[in-house]
């Protein structure tokens, strides 16, 4: 994009010079013709070039040897892309000039033709051949380096471009192209200095902003392209796109209140932008802040509710919120979407487990196991609704595998451990659920496990021992405390 504006730029720049000395002749005979051809250059200013070139047709009739009328619809017919009416008006224009100034324009405007037609070749001939004429042609130089850039010539795009500049030390564009080079060319600390001096010469030249920011992400120098950003936006500042680069890069820096900002800004820019939703729901998820991440995945639901991501991350949040019926519906939607991710089944089945729906989550482990058997934890928690189920003998199978999968899962240990006390098998459990504290010794449901083991063992010491251990990780579980003051009262019996 910047590439077309560059170039086109400098053609507008030479037609306006010459039609500016057309704008002074008559037609011979005393009659001035100005006012019509102000008309045909206002309708090639607005871009109606039918329009320019009907009234260029008209100025011939009356005066066929002035050349300048032959260039200007040279120009209008290459912005229709009829490349060969504009080169023969250009030779035609060529002719009739009297003034020899005139040959590297020529030759000039030739040369963007045959760009324009992706003939970068014969671009660079033309172009070369005006520098010849005019070795002092600035604009020539740049527009060559253009053509050998589409050639893929680098090196002599570069020296074309260090011309430019040699020439006019305060040229923006050939500082711009050669800062363009560079960067493509991965040299980034050439074009940051070629960038730097744009915006030294011309502050507003918003795009080398966002260039300068490229390199500091593809540096991973998050924090170096905030400020870039910014000075973007102060040109800007309605630029959703560049406000989201801007919060993405706070956002991986960690910056996540500064991120939420911005991902608002976007949002109050434009309220139909999805990824800004998901983004700051992911950022307001990250700060704890869940009714808020809620609230975005719900928007961005609104915006398309055929992706089942955010369904997911919302069923999570709201499993966190204690809501286990809203995550219910959305774990089921989720599955509606898409019926072959394991993570879902495991996710509705553990809201079903809290809601008591037993077997309905022993359905979903299943059929998340099916599709990935290689999560110790998904056997770990369908073990667990086994238990439940009474169904104890399955249940060591589905811990043993948990274990398999992960030998330091202390969790399973311990629930394998239960299981085992179930089955009257004490000196097993005693050995599952001692592994487990040894693993995680703030494991309290462990620590109940150990007093009931014991207490099955006639262990009163150690029972005790344990269930007040499991108070003291648990102070607020009800369980652990009536199982201790179980365990008393049968001790006094």
């Amino acid at each position: 994009m910047q590439f077309k504006k560059t170039r086109y730029l400098v053609f507008i720049l030479l037609i306006i010079n010459t039609l500016t000395s057309f704008a002074q002749e008559g037609d011979g005979g005393g009659r001035s013709i100005k006012p019509i051809f102000d008309q045909a250059t206002r309708y090639y200013s607005q871009g109606n070039y039918e329009k320019a070139i009907a009234i260029y047709n008209e100025i011939l009739k009356v005066k066929k040897d002035n050349f300048a009328v032959y260039d200007a619809r040279a120009a209008a017919y290459t912005r229709l892309t009829k490349y060969k009416e504009a080169l023969a008006d250009y030779k035609k224009a060529l002719q009739l000039s009297k003034d020899e100034a005139y040959t590297p324009t020529y030759y000039f405007n030739c040369g963007n033709i045959y760009f324009a037609a992706g003939n970068f070749q014969r671009a660079v001939n033309g172009f070369s051949q005006a520098i010849k004429e005019n070795p002092k042609f600035t604009l020539a130089y740049l527009n060559m380096g253009i053509a050998q850039d589409g050639l893929k010539k680098y090196d002599l795009a570069q020296k074309a471009y260090e011309k430019v500049i040699q020439l006019d030390p305060k040229s923006v564009a050939g500082h711009l192209r050669l800062g363009r080079l560079h960067h493509t060319a991965n040299r980034f600390d050439e074009a940051l200095k070629y960038y730097s001096k744009v915006i030294l010469l011309n502050p507003k030249e918003k795009e080398v902003y966002l260039f300068k920011a490229d390199i500091n992400i593809q540096q991973n120098k998050l924090d170096l392209a905030i400020p870039e950003y910014d000075g973007y936006l102060k040109i800007v500042p309605a630029d959703v796109k560049v406000w989201g680069m801007k919060a993405s890069a706070k956002m991986g820096l960690g910056r996540n209140e500064e991120a939420i900002a911005d991902y608002s800004q976007v949002v109050k820019l434009d309220p139909k932008n999805r990824p800004a939703y998901l983004n700051r729901a992911k950022l307001f998820k990250q700060i704890t802040k869940l009714e808020e991440s809620i609230k975005d995945y719900s928007s961005a639901i609104k915006l398309y509710a055929g992706d089942m991501i955010p369904f997911m991350e919302r069923g999570i949040l709201y499993r966190m919120t204690s809501k286990p019926n809203e995550a219910l519906v959305d774990f089921s939607k989720a599955i509606d979407i898409e019926n072959t991710l394991a993570s879902a089944y495991y996710q509705r089945a553990m809201v079903e487990k809290t809601l008591g729906n037993l077997p309905n989550a022993l359905r979903d482990f299943d059929r998340a196991i099916s599709l990935d058997a290689k999560i110790a934890d998904f056997y770990n928690n369908r073990g667990f609704v086994k238990i439940q189920l009474n169904k104890f003998t399955e249940a060591v199978k589905d811990f043993d595998e948990a274990i398999k999968l992960d030998k330091t899962f202390a969790y399973a240990f311990n629930n394998r451990g239960l299981a085992k006390l179930r089955l009257e098998k004490y000196n097993e459990a005693l050995v599952d659920c001692k592994k487990s504290v040894e693993m995680e010794g703030k494991n309290a449901a462990a620590y109940n496990n150990l007093g009931l083991i014991y207490q099955k063992m006639k262990n009163n010491t150690e029972a005790e021992k344990a269930f007040n251990k499991a108070i003291e990780l648990a102070p607020t579980n009800t369980e652990y405390a009536q199982n201790l003051a179980n365990f008393k009262e049968a001790i006094k019996k």
